[in-house]
């Protein structure tokens, strides 16, 4: 008789001893279920405290149970805080990295679709209100947002840069485009804009300045790229040209300046497209030129030259600016001018003018051109009633959700205008207001009536050369 175990597994015999096992005991035995296998009732309780040990010091070490001192509660709290902060920060990466790009890009496609310079898009069904002498290149654009005015591109040499390659639409305020793509749908990445009050209405408009506005965004898409030019005489070097088509001409701009500007206390108004005469433009020029991180002394700017800013958020911990800008300055190529850049000829600037608040953060003395003027240093207190009236171009606007006041005339100047803070220890500048402001549109005229009540240690001096032209920085260019 074969064996259990082969054929060679003796049979049994008396020459064997036969051992039993004894009883154990009932709790250490699991008994198997009808179905033949051991179910969790079937096993032994100190088993399932063993395989649920991990599981309850987990949560007791962030759920607050009862007998739990008041700062282990006090801790624990603080942990779920914790975790939860680090899912929220995790879920918001993932949409901003991801999910917003992705969807930003997909717009991207579809409208360069529809936009070929060199070969024109297939114009789509009949439509009888193209502008007069439109580029035929924009047709396609024009037929599905008529506020396209042009597309930008600012390529660079550099793999780190992320391509500026947009089209650039211009709306009746500066904000309606914030957050809205090209075809008119909510989208966090906004579209590129031209300032209200640039002119683009025909082939014989001109602008002295042209300003677009777009957003920092975390993804580097929009107007991102901007901020790698900061700190970065490599990557200035890599992109020293913008091209910008409108719908009525081809161009392209030398850059000529890149420079931080701080919102919270502005001395500047870069973003004044208007000017009374060829010694106000030069004047903002020269003002451009000693803000910049670099020189480009190839780059030359006359009084009949046409400049495009393009304008974005800066990153705070770069610039030590909470509301900052990024700028970056550029002049138009004239008729017969190579486009061709010495770039090695682009070096540091050794010594450019920052914002008040850069001079703090490093602990640096601010430099003559922020020195106040005026003899009086003692505190005053003024109570003011202003009606500002904007009509029309030649004026001063705010726009909706702003808290500063501008006024008709010529207030900012530049090269003229003298900051009204100085160093943080010396003095100190209190205002309240009250006001409803109202946008002023480019179409049409509007007022806005400002009552405030101001207290201030200093007296800043203003000095009048012509009337400008400006938005409010708060609204006119993106936060991030």
């Amino acid at each position: 008789m074969a064996g259990l175990f082969g054929k060679n597994t003796p049979e049994p015999s008396e020459n064997y001893t036969l051992f039993v096992l004894e009883d154990a005991p009932e709790e250490e035995i699991a008994e198997p279920s009808d179905s033949g296998f051991i179910v969790e009732d079937d096993i032994p309780e100190d088993a399932l405290a063993s395989k649920n040990t991990f599981l309850s010091r987990l949560i007791a070490i962030f759920i607050p149970v009862s007998g739990d001192r008041g700062d282990v509660i006090t801790r624990k709290i603080v942990a779920i805080l914790a975790a939860l902060t680090a899912v929220a920060s995790l879920v918001y990466l993932i949409g901003e990295l991801w999910i917003v790009p992705l969807g930003n890009e997909s717009v991207n496609a579809q409208v360069s679709d529809m936009y070929d310079p060199i070969e024109f898009a297939p114009e789509v069904e009949e439509f009888e209100n193209y502008p007069a002498d439109m580029n035929p290149a924009f047709k396609a654009l024009y037929y599905e947002n008529a506020d396209v005015r042009g597309w930008l591109s600012f390529p660079s040499t550099s793999q780190d840069w992320y391509g500026i390659d947009y089209p650039v639409v211009q709306a009746e305020d500066n904000d309606k485009y914030l957050d809205l793509d090209f075809f008119g749908n909510k989208n966090k990445n906004g579209t590129l804009f031209f300032d209200y009050t640039n002119d683009f209405s025909s082939p014989d408009a001109q602008n002295r300045v042209s300003v677009i506005y777009g957003h920092n965004m975390l993804s580097g898409q929009m107007f991102a790229s901007l901020n790698k030019l900061l700190f970065n005489v490599g990557m200035a070097r890599s992109a020293p040209v913008i091209n910008l088509n409108t719908l009525y001409e081809d161009a392209s701009y030398k850059v000529f300046s890149v420079f931080i500007w701080d919102n919270q206390r502005p001395d500047f108004n870069y973003m004044q497209t208007a000017f009374t005469s060829d010694e106000e433009f030069m004047a903002y020029v020269q003002q451009v030129r000693d803000r910049s991180w670099y020189d480009y002394p190839d780059v030359d700017v006359r009084p009949q030259d046409e400049l495009l800013v393009l304008s974005t958020c800066s990153n705070t911990s770069q610039t030590h600016l909470s509301d900052g800008r990024t700028v970056v300055v550029a002049r138009k190529i004239r008729t017969g001018e190579s486009r061709n850049i010495v770039t090695a000829h682009i070096v540091k600037n050794p010594d450019p003018l920052q914002p008040i608040a850069w001079y703090e953060a490093e602990d640096l003395p601010l430099p003559s051109y922020y020195d106040i003027t005026t003899a009086s240093t003692t505190a005053t207190t003024t109570t003011t009633t202003t009606t500002t009236t904007a009509s029309g171009s030649g004026t001063e606007s705010t726009t909706a959700g702003s808290s500063s006041t501008t006024t008709t005339g010529s207030t900012t100047t530049a090269g003229t205008t003298k900051a009204t803070t100085t160093k943080k220890t010396t003095t100190k500048k209190t205002t309240t207001s009250t006001s409803t402001p109202t946008t002023t549109k480019k179409t049409g005229a509007s007022s806005n009536k400002k009552t405030s009540t101001t207290t201030t240690t200093t007296t800043a001096k203003t000095t009048d050369s012509g009337t400008s032209t400006q938005t409010d920085a708060s609204n006119a260019t993106p936060s991030n």
